[in-house]
């Protein structure tokens, strides 16, 4: 939680989607975007020390209804491991 007027919810879809909802109350309305895992700290961070809304960020939303730094395939958990050289 940045202030009790941005925070991040986890709720049921966070279990199977690695995402999370940001959620931002201003002017007595609430605004909400999912976010992924890896990047819902700084976002919450950029909302609140940089554009100071969350609108922007909705309108940054994948195809999956995700907002993502990386490509989808790159932050799916359960992928398979780059290969290791050893020796």
């Amino acid at each position: 939680m940045i202030d009790s007027s941005l925070f991040a919810i986890l709720d049921e879809k966070s279990l199977f989607e690695d995402s999370g909802l940001s959620v931002q109350i201003k002017d007595g309305r609430v605004e909400s975007v999912r976010v992924h895992f890896d990047t819902i700290n700084a976002e919450l961070v950029r909302v609140k020390m940089i554009t100071f809304d969350i609108k922007e960020t909705q309108g940054l939303v994948g195809k999956d209804g995700v907002f993502r730094t990386k490509p989808i395939d790159e932050s799916m958990k359960g992928g398979s491991a780059v290969r290791k050289k050893l020796g």
